[in-house]
C-alpha cells in the first residue's frame, strides 16, 4: 500500500529519540487496515464499538455479516445501545461491516503493551479498540504517533 517499510519506520523511530537497544528487543506487527473502519468514520460512539468487537469475539464470530436478529437483540439487551446512531442500526442489513481481525489473537499473547506508530485516529485507533475489547492495559506513546 505503499506505506513505510520497517527499517524507514526503525530510522524515524531513532530520529525521534528511541534507543536502538529498545528496538532490538520491540516486536513489530503490521495489523493490516479496516477492521472497524466503517464504524470509527461513521462517528459510532468507541465504547459502542468496543464492546460489540468484544461481543463478537466471545461468540467466536469474525464477521459482522453473521450476526442474526437474535444476536443483535442480545447484544442490544445485554450492552444496552438504542442511541441515535448505533452500530446495530449502521452494520445491520447494509453494506457496512466490521471484522474480527488475527490482530486479536496476536495481542492476547502479550502484557505490558507499548503502541507507537500510525495514525492516532484510524490505524492506532483499531489496535486500541482491540486491547480494550480485550481488556489488555496498554500505554500510548504519543511522541511516537502520527
Amino acid at each position: 500500500m505503499g506505506m513505510i517499510s520497517h527499517s524507514d519506520y526503525m530510522m524515524w523511530l531513532m530520529d525521534l529519540g528511541v534507543k536502538e537497544r529498545v528496538l532490538e528487543h520491540a516486536i513489530f506487527y503490521d495489523k493490516g487496515y479496516n477492521y472497524f473502519r466503517s464504524c470509527i468514520d461513521e462517528y459510532i460512539d468507541e465504547e459502542q464499538i468496543v464492546y460489540f468487537v468484544k461481543f463478537l469475539h466471545d461468540h467466536n464470530i469474525t464477521d459482522s455479516r453473521m450476526v442474526d436478529e437474535e444476536l443483535w437483540d442480545e447484544f442490544v439487551e445485554r450492552f444496552g445501545y438504542e442511541k441515535d446512531i448505533n452500530i446495530r442500526e449502521l452494520l445491520e442489513n447494509t453494506d457496512h461491516l466490521l471484522v474480527i481481525p488475527e490482530l486479536m489473537d496476536f495481542l492476547r499473547r502479550y502484557n505490558n503493551i507499548v503502541l507507537t506508530g500510525g495514525g492516532i485516529n484510524e490505524c492506532l485507533k483499531e489496535v486500541e479498540i482491540s486491547l480494550k475489547a480485550l481488556n489488555k492495559p496498554y500505554t500510548t506513546f504519543h511522541k511516537f504517533t502520527y
